[in-house]
Order: C-alpha cells, then sequence, then structure tokens
C-alpha cells in the first residue's frame, strides 16, 4: 500500500481492469445501441432509389507565352492554385443557372413540385417553404443550388484532365447535365487578345510617374522636418541620452526612498516611544549606540559597587553618597547620549525626505523632456516609414514592367471535351451492407467510449472493488445506508438505534462483518485500540464509531471515546437522559480535574461504555501530545478489550495523525458516491506519512440497490431458520 503512494510509476494494470470493469458493465447497452442503429441505417438504404453517376471528361490547359519563357521550362505548369481556380468557375452558381435555362430542367417531371423527391430534396436542405417554388425563378435558383453542391469536379495531378460527375436516379439526365456545364464552360471563356504590349506597359509607364513624384513628395517632407527640429540622424539614433538620464534618476531615487522608509521607521518607533513615557533603551538603534553601552556598562559596575558598599556600610556614609553621587551623575550622561541620539534619528529622517523629494522633482523634469522627444520621434519616425513604403512600390511597379518586356504576349490553350458522358448502363454498387456495419460499429464505439467516460469521471468510491482499484489499499468492508427508526429516540444517533432494534438487518450484518476485518486484521492481539476517523465532515465516521463499539460490545468489553475535541457529537446524539451534555469527559480526565468513575458512562448495551468529549478544549494538539493522555489511555486499556476512539477528519487537520500514534489500528471511513478520490489518497497518504497503523477502509452509505448487496443479503437469503440460528448466536455472544 505504502508503494503506491510513493511510486510514481503508471500502473497499467489498473487502466487494464478499468478497461475490463467498462467493457463488462456496457457492453450490453451498447450492443443494442448498434443493432438500433444498424436496423435504421438498412431500413433508410432499403428505401432509397438506384443511382446513375455520369462524367464528362475535359483538357483544360493554362495559357502560354508567345516568346520563350524561362518560367516554364523550370517551373511545372501543372499548378495546383489553376485547377481549383477552374474548378471553382466550372461549380459557380451562374454557369449552373445557364445549365438549368438551357436544359428547362425547372419543366422537367424529376424536378417539379409533385413528382419526383429531388427538389423535395433541395428544399429541405436549405429550408426553403414548399410555397417558394410557385415563382419560377426561385425554382431556377433553388435548382442551380442543388446542381453546385452536388456536381463533383475533379482533376488529376500532372494532367491537364478535368472529370465532372453528377449522380442521379435519372440516367440520361446526369449526362445531359454533365455535358451541358462543360459546353457552357467553354463558352464562357472569352479570349481576350486586343490587349497589346504596349498599352499594358503605357499604363505601367503612367502609374510608374505618379509613384515617383510620391516618393520625392515624401523624402522632401522628411529633410524639411528633420531641419526644422534640429534632427541629425535617424529616429533610432535619438533619445538614448535622455533615457539613461531617466534610468539614472530613477535608480537614485529609489535608493533614496528606501533610505528613507528605513529612517522614518526608526523615527515613528522615537514617537511612539515618547508618546507613550516609554524607555528609548528599548530602540534597538539606541541599544545599539557605542556610548550608550559604554555608560550602561558603567552604570552596571556602580550598582553592583554599590550593593557590595551597602552590606558593609550605611546609606550616610561618605563612601555611599559619593557612590551614589557617581550613579546620578551616569544616569544623566545616559539620557544626554540618548537624547543626542535621537535628535540624530529625526535629524537623518528629515534629511531623507528632502533628498526624495528633490529626486522626484528631478525625475519629473527629466520624464518631461524625454516625452517630448519621444512625439517628435513618432512623427520621424512615420515620415521615414512613408518613403520606405513609397519606394517599395516603385520597385515593384518597375519590375512589373521589366517583367511584361520579357514575357510577351499572351495566347489562349485549348480548352475542349475529350469524352462526352454517355448514359450509364449500371448504376452504382449500393453502400448499404458497408453503411450498416460502419454505423453499427460507431455505435458500439460510443456506447463504449461514454461508459469509459462515466468510468473515468467518476472521482468517487462506490464499493470494495474502488477501493481496491483506486485507492491500492485494503477494503474493511460496505456498509449501507439506512433510514431513520420510527420507534427510535430521535435524539439518539440514527445508526445506534438502527443498529440495537434490526439486529438481523444488513446494515448490523455489515457492521459485524466490518468487526471481523478489524479483528482478523490483528488476531494475535488480545486487546486493541481502534480509531475511526475520514477525510471531511458528514461521512458517517460517528455513527460507524458507535456501530462498531456496540458490535464489539457482544464479544469483549468495549469503550468508546469522543476525541473529537472541535465538534464533539457523541454527548448530543446519544440519549439525554443517560448522559450528561456538556459534562465530564476525556478532556477532564487529561486534565486530571476529574475521576475514571465521573467520566465513563454506561450505555444501555451490555459491555460497552462511553466516554464524552468533555469540556471544551481549545486546543486539542496539546492534549494529544501529552504524555497525560497516553497515560490515560493506558489505563484505560488494562480495564477494557477494545478501545474505540471517535477522531476528527483528517482532511486540514492534523488531530486524526496525532491519534494514530496512540492505537493499534486505524479504520477509514469514506462515504459511498461522495468525497473525491484525490482527497482520500491525500488523506490516507499524511497518515501512512506519520506511521499511522492503517488497517484499511470502510465504504459507508452505499445505497440499497448496489450490487454489492444483491446477492448477499438479497430476497430470501436468511431464511426463517438462519435467522433463528443468527438470533440465538447473537444472544450468546451478548449473555458471554
Amino acid at each position: 500500500m505504502q508503494n503506491y503512494y510513493y511510486n510514481a510509476a503508471i500502473d497499467l494494470s489498473y487502466y487494464w481492469q478499468t478497461l475490463i470493469s467498462v467493457f463488462r458493465k456496457s457492453i450490453k447497452q451498447s450492443l443494442v445501441m448498434a443493432i438500433l442503429v444498424g436496423a435504421m441505417t438498412f431500413l433508410f438504404n432499403s428505401v432509397q432509389e438506384a443511382q446513375y453517376k455520369a462524367t464528362t471528361v475535359m483538357h483544360v490547359a493554362p495559357k502560354s507565352t508567345a516568346v520563350f519563357n524561362l518560367r516554364e521550362l523550370f517551373v511545372n505548369r501543372r499548378d495546383p492554385a489553376f485547377r481549383e481556380t477552374q474548378a471553382g468557375i466550372i461549380r459557380s452558381r451562374v454557369l449552373a443557372e445557364k445549365v438549368v435555362a438551357k436544359l428547362g430542367l425547372a419543366k422537367r417531371p424529376e424536378f417539379m413540385t409533385g413528382s419526383v423527391t429531388v427538389l423535395d430534396k433541395v428544399k429541405q436542405k436549405l429550408g426553403i417553404n414548399s410555397n417558394a417554388e410557385k415563382v419560377q425563378g426561385n425554382t431556377d435558383r433553388l435548382i442551380a443550388s442543388w446542381l453546385v453542391d452536388e456536381m463533383e469536379v475533379s482533376s488529376k495531378r500532372d494532367s491537364y484532365l478535368m472529370d465532372i460527375s453528377l449522380v442521379l436516379p435519372n440516367a440520361q439526365l446526369a449526362a445531359d447535365i454533365t455535358n451541358a456545364v462543360a459546353e457552357e464552360y467553354i463558352s464562357s471563356i472569352e479570349v481576350n487578345l486586343r490587349s497589346s504590349t504596349e498599352a499594358s506597359e503605357q499604363w505601367l509607364l503612367d502609374r510608374l510617374d505618379v509613384v515617383n513624384k510620391d516618393l520625392k513628395i515624401a523624402e522632401l517632407a522628411l529633410q524639411e522636418f528633420k531641419e526644422k527640429e534640429e534632427i541629425i540622424g535617424s529616429s533610432q539614433q535619438n533619445g538614448g541620452i535622455a533615457s539613461q538620464e531617466v534610468d539614472m534618476i530613477s535608480s537614485r531615487l529609489l535608493e533614496a526612498r528606501q533610505k528613507r522608509l528605513g529612517s522614518e521607521a526608526l523615527y515613528q518607533q522615537v514617537l511612539a516611544t515618547e508618546r507613550g513615557n516609554g524607555d528609548m533603551q528599548g530602540i534597538a538603534v539606541i541599544r545599539s549606540d557605542v556610548i550608550v553601552q559604554n555608560i550602561r556598562n558603567e552604570l552596571v559596575e556602580l550598582e553592583s559597587r554599590k550593593s557590595e558598599l551597602s552590606q558593609r556600610y550605611g546609606p550616610e556614609h561618605r563612601r555611599m553618597v559619593e557612590l551614589e553621587s557617581q550613579l546620578s551623575v551616569t544616569e544623566q550622561n545616559l539620557k544626554q547620549q540618548i537624547q543626542r541620539v535621537v535628535a540624530a534619528i529625526k535629524s537623518e529622517y528629515e534629511l531623507a525626505k528632502e533628498s526624495e523629494s528633490f529626486l522626484k522633482t528631478s525625475l519629473g523634469n527629466s520624464t518631461n523632456k524625454v516625452q517630448s522627444l519621444g512625439r517628435k520621434q513618432f512623427e520621424l519616425l512615420a515620415l521615414e516609414q512613408n518613403v520606405r513604403t513609397q519606394r517599395d512600390v516603385y520597385q515593384a511597379f518597375l519590375k512589373r514592367l521589366n517583367q511584361n518586356r520579357a514575357t510577351g504576349v499572351s495566347v489562349n490553350e485549348n480548352v475542349r471535351i475529350t469524352d462526352p458522358a454517355i448514359a450509364p448502363l449500371r448504376p452504382l454498387p449500393s453502400k448499404g451492407p458497408l453503411l450498416v456495419i460502419m454505423f453499427s460499429l460507431l455505435a458500439l464505439i460510443v456506447g463504449l467510449g461514454i461508459g469509459l467516460l462515466r468510468e473515468l469521471f467518476d472521482n468517487t468510491l462506490s464499493g470494495d472493488r474502488d477501493v481496491d482499484k483506486k485507492l491500492m489499499t485494503v477494503s474493511l468492508g460496505s456498509v449501507p445506508m439506512i433510514e431513520g427508526d420510527e420507534g427510535a429516540d430521535p435524539i439518539q444517533n440514527v445508526a445506534y438505534s438502527y443498529f440495537s432494534n434490526h439486529k438481523l438487518s444488513q446494515f448490523s450484518e455489515s457492521v459485524r462483518t466490518v468487526r471481523s476485518s478489524l479483528m482478523l486484521s490483528s488476531i494475535d492481539e488480545k486487546k486493541r485500540r481502534i480509531l475511526v476517523t475520514s477525510t471531511v465532515p458528514g461521512e458517517g465516521k460517528t455513527s460507524m464509531a458507535i456501530s462498531l463499539a456496540l458490535a464489539f460490545g457482544h464479544v469483549q468489553k468495549t469503550l468508546l471515546i469522543d476525541c473529537d475535541l472541535r465538534r464533539p457529537s457523541l454527548d448530543e446524539l446519544m440519549d439525554a437522559s443517560s448522559f450528561n451534555r456538556r459534562g465530564l469527559g476525556i478532556n477532564d480526565l487529561c486534565l486530571g480535574s476529574a475521576s475514571p468513575s465521573e467520566c465513563i458512562q454506561s450505555l444501555p448495551v451490555n459491555g460497552v461504555d462511553l466516554i464524552t468529549a468533555g469540556t471544551i478544549n481549545p486546543n486539542p494538539q496539546e492534549l494529544f501530545c501529552s504524555t497525560k493522555f497516553s497515560e490515560v489511555l493506558n489505563k484505560l486499556g488494562e480495564v477494557y478489550d477494545v478501545i474505540i476512539i471517535d477522531s476528527p477528519p483528517s482532511g486540514g487537520l492534523s488531530d486524526s495523525m496525532l491519534l494514530a500514534t496512540q492505537v493499534d489500528q486505524v479504520a477509514y471511513v469514506v462515504k459511498a458516491n461522495s468525497t473525491p478520490v484525490a482527497k482520500v489518497r491525500a488523506s490516507i497518504q499524511s497518515l501512512i506519512k506519520s506511521d499511522a497503523p492503517l488497517s484499511g477502509v470502510i465504504i459507508n452509505q452505499v445505497p440499497l440497490t448496489d450490487s454489492s448487496f444483491s446477492y448477499y443479503y438479497g430476497r430470501g437469503y436468511y431464511s426463517d431458520s438462519v435467522q433463528d440460528q443468527t438470533q440465538e448466536g447473537l444472544n450468546e455472544d451478548h449473555r458471554s
């Protein structure tokens, strides 16, 4: 168990067991979901019409130049950008509307309102009402939009061939549409040979002239600004000296401020001492003054001499009078020296204030100077950037002009239909079986994934198996959740009443199972001390401590001690008529203000006694660390076979770790499906580091519907005869 908390290695077996657990829990639901999804997919594919795919093949090549072009020699002309551009043109809405109008698709039965479902699918996909088809223009646009979405345009790499494909239930109509799209694309290409190289060059020359003028204007503006502001060099060469001056003054101001703060603290201490008429010698600076120390040493010597002479002479003796005079003079010198030191402290504080004020003024002046220079820097940067931009534009136009003169006149490449589409004879292979298998597997994986996510995000403990897997520690047992007994006293604890009144219940049997686990974990020990703790309040540790005390009381003489001194609950949850509320308890017994007979109370159950918390202790940690507490436990251990201690929660408090050093076993209570595993691990790790004898974990308040109780405590497990035998055994244990 300790290796788990100190070893950072990944435990693959834990994750493997988690996957197996998720598979077992979720496989049935996942299989049902996969079967349902597969059946729905099969039914959907069964009602679909047979589909035919028609393809038109075109040859589409980019334009070339009439003269020799070095770029075409070294660069691949099959540019992906060109292919994507042409595919986008073929699938354009304008070209699709021309095809719809040319073939009259709006009047075809396949696309009419009440005939076939193609247009209905388009309307459903676009979210348009059925009334929109009454207008012819809207119908053409709907069909064109559907054609753009359904038409597939593709091309092979390193090839000028492009395929235009369409899938429809009507084979001939599919072929007609793809051929019409190819024809409209070819007719829409206009080869423009009217532009000449001279016109292109003239336009570039005109633009060069305009850009050149803008460049000269920008350079002139930059030069005038430098002359006006008396700036020499570029913007990167200015402002360094002023910035260095500001940095130097800021550094000196920081030092002056630190010195002033130190002087001010000492000055305020002196003022506070003067207002309170305190002793100035209590101030460290005054006490450490060399002269003050010498005078104090002299006073000590005089006092020592006075003490010696007073044993031999009276106060009126000449030597005693002289010694008193020396003492008076020395004390007066001490006061004067202290006043001089105080005056020096005040003077140093005033000087530090004046120095800081002067540096603040200097820093403000220097900052204003830098800000003024910064405003000029911004304007200079803007002018320099404008010059660079104009120069870059001029170079770009000049480069474009030179490239145009080198490439020559452009001509059109051949664009034609190489393989027109014909009506396909066979429909496309059905993807029904593949879709059924694919969606069924996907549903199965999704179901298992949901189960895995639920398992991974469940960071609580639900039973004994989770204790072994998530905490890697021993489980002492699981205790079911109970409701209050209708016949029980409302002042008493629910677990106490239920255990006493329902000895054959699932709850009582679970508590006895926990008792057996604790006894087996230290079977050689005749006497034992058991500490019951938890991570946070509200997990039922007090009820568990009471139940264990009642269970041990049937077989051994047991004492229950309430050591939750911060929030004692045993005296409030038990019957007030049998116990003194906030009376004498363990705190009073350890302090010696009460005897054991005054603190120990007897429960109605034979063999079980109780010691409450007693008087409230503001610091229980000192009590638990004391030897008196250990002595009290040892004396009680001589009388009782089992001592059960109700401890405060271990999360955030060190009381349980201190108490763990005084016991033989620690039973850690965790509320089912409530406390996060991370908190439980952290608390258990703290206990282990303090060498606590952790026996195991008790899962408390497990729902009765949990599978851990479905068999052992389910319907019919206890027959009437078995219950009678069990009751007789309990009575014998009680009598013994």
